[in-house]
């Protein structure tokens, strides 16, 4: 019975290890930036364990089926031996010594919005066979996600959490903080509390000479300067000198520029990029194909790349986000290429730089068209508004 019992849980190990492990490993694994080789040797392996859980559970099966007395228990040590193995693996490549959880702050936490459905319309929905997801289920996930850390770290976890904004607000900590209070008593809390930095040491300052800033001018005397167009002017500086001239003269002429700071995209801005990816993909790699098999083809393309382009739509609890980009990305796929056959149009190229020379004005205009199409030269602008992709329908007829 032993044999059999450890038979039975490796196949269920295997049955987790294929669907759960295709989605949240090997799909990001294959779509990761390192190199091809290292990422097909991983894959290879993933399947060689998969077979190893297979062939695995049904030998325990067969000889505790036949109660074989000398086979059965050497099986049974090799094979737990190796589901030891694999789970020492994966707690190894999963902790990290040290985890700084920077903004560690309350607005910094996910908010779950329940849709505002009347109780009638919600029993309707689900009587057409629609389903909603539970705000106490995703309320739980987010819950699951940011106790995370407190798993994986194995010497220390810093949380940073100003105390005050700079307008001087008071800053409150993360949710996770209430547990953790809760969880160590008052009367240990202040032990995990410091109010500066800390580390090894002072941290090293080095003195800089105070710069004078110019004084400010309310007026500037233009008269005599003469100014022209660029050697090379795209698109949108055109459109920005026709729609106001001063943004043009203060962004291109004098190159006056806002600060710049790096921010990982969120929101309309992220799923927008990410699809506009995906039908560039498909139309530079499948010009000929038929809607149904260009929208599927576009969907898997972005089921495999998704986690390279946009990891945070591939987090637990965020199924519903992902869902809704699948959906964007199969439809307007599926239409953009019934437009262009029924306007008897294919796409030439996707993202590819054009200019031409102008004489009036004498410049070169240079831009990257979303979509060139023939035989009848056309462009295509594709964008993502807030209600979902808009491809301009009418506009290709």
């Amino acid at each position: 019975m032993t044999e059999i019992a450890l038979g039975l849980f490796t196949l269920f190990l295997f049955a987790v290890h294929l669907i759960a492990g295709e989605k949240q490993c090997a799909r990001p694994m294959l779509a990761a930036d390192y190199d091809a080789a290292a990422r097909w040797t991983m894959y290879v392996c993933w399947h060689a364990i998969s077979a190893h859980l297979l062939l695995g559970g049904a030998a325990l099966i067969w000889v505790g089926v036949s109660a074989d007395p000398v086979v059965g228990p050497v099986l049974v040590a090799v094979i737990s031996t190796m589901h030891l193995i694999y789970a020492g693996l994966f707690i190894v490549i999963g902790a990290a010594s040290r985890i700084v959880w920077w903004s560690f702050t309350r607005d910094a936490a996910p908010v779950v919005d329940d849709l505002p459905l009347s109780r009638e319309e919600k029993e309707a929905f689900a009587a057409a066979g629609g389903e909603l997801l539970d705000p106490s289920i995703s309320a739980l996930r987010n819950a699951e996600r940011w106790r995370r850390p407190l798993s994986f770290a194995t010497e220390s976890l810093v949380l940073v959490c100003p105390q005050r904004t700079t307008l001087e607000d008071v800053v409150a900590p993360h949710p996770l903080w209430d547990e953790i209070s809760a969880g160590v008593g008052k009367e240990h809390l202040s032990r995990l509390v410091v109010g500066r930095p800390f580390g090894g040491g002072p941290v090293p300052t080095q003195a800089s000479d105070r710069l004078v800033l110019p004084a400010p001018r309310r007026t500037w005397d233009l008269r005599g300067v003469r100014l022209s167009l660029r050697e090379k002017e795209s698109p949108t500086s055109l459109s920005t000198l026709v729609g106001c001239s001063l943004r043009w003269v203060l962004e291109h002429a004098a190159r006056l520029r806002g600060g710049v700071s790096t921010a990982l995209l969120e929101g309309d801005r992220l799923i927008g990029e990410v699809v506009h990816e995906t039908v560039a993909n498909v139309l530079s790699d499948g010009p000929e194909l038929d809607p149904e098999t260009a929208a599927r083809t576009a969907l898997a393309w972005f089921q495999v790349n998704g986690p390279r382009l946009a990891g945070a739509l591939f987090q637990s609890g965020r199924e519903a986000d992902r869902a809704r980009v699948e959906r964007a990305i199969f439809e307007s796929v599926g239409e953009l290429y019934r437009q262009l056959s029924a306007a008897g149009l294919r796409p030439l190229e996707t993202e590819t730089s054009r200019s031409a020379a102008l004489t009036d004005p004498d410049t070169e205009l240079e831009g990257r068209p979303d979509l060139v199409l023939e035989p009848r030269v056309g462009v295509i602008d594709l964008k993502w508004g807030a209600t979902g992709p808009r491809y301009y329908h009418d506009s290709l007829a």
